[in-house]
């Protein structure tokens, strides 16, 4: 079957963990008092979650890195002392603390880094869509979009295993998704949702109302 044919009949009709994916803004209190600031980046790609730290111009090596949808947890070297992290993610918030191996502890905090940066950070990862054609029954689409030096790409899988590649681009809470097949082209474009996306598939036959879940 065409790639045309089969946009046509899946896109028109005819983990849970990517939510947090992308740059957080942390500060570290410290025992006497002082803030610490920091830049946490979180990935996903290919099934794999990641992070990094840094703070201003130097990387923090991270040890036993483990993420959820709701958690972080990872330890790191502070001079000679080893430090272990833990944070809750919220919606757009991050909660924790930092204990280190003296006993000492603290509060951790961050907010997702403001800008593009963090508009595209919510959209890496595996999505579901559920593509509505006025006149037939729901669709179902799998699409997974990944985020490599600061460009979007996505890839969409249709229920008979077939990969479609696409461009994508996001501007603050929207993203949109084209597919160049060169006979037509097709255009998803979603709005953030909560912690979902909804919107319309476009192409030469019409609209579609779509939604988008993790």
């Amino acid at each position: 079957m065409k790639i045309t044919s089969v946009l046509a009949v899946f896109l028109l009709g005819a983990p849970v963990f990517a939510g947090v994916a992308g740059r957080w803004d942390v500060t570290s209190v410290t025992n006497e008092g002082e803030k610490l600031k920091s830049v946490l980046t979180v990935t996903e790609a290919d099934g794999k979650s990641g992070a990094t730290l840094a703070m201003g111009d130097q990387n923090i090596p991270l040890e036993n890195v483990t993420i959820s949808a709701e958690q972080i947890s990872f330890r790191l070297m502070w001079g000679n002392t080893g430090v272990n992290i833990k944070a809750k993610f919220e919606g757009d918030k991050l909660t924790g603390s930092w204990t280190a191996d003296s006993g000492e502890t603290g509060p951790v905090s961050g907010v997702r880094a403001s800008g593009a940066a963090s508009s595209a950070g919510f959209f890496v990862g595996k999505w579901k869509l559920t593509v509505s054609p006025p006149d037939r029954d729901p669709m179902k689409v799998e699409m997974e979009v990944k985020e490599a030096d600061g460009a979007l790409s996505a890839t969409l899988t249709t229920p008979d295993g077939m990969a479609i590649p696409a461009k994508a681009a996001a501007d603050g809470g929207k993203l949109t998704v084209t597919i160049d097949t060169g006979n037509a082209t097709y255009v998803l474009k979603l709005d953030r949702d909560g912690e979902g996306m909804k919107g319309v598939a476009s192409g030469p036959n019409g609209d579609a109302p779509t939604t988008a879940a993790r």
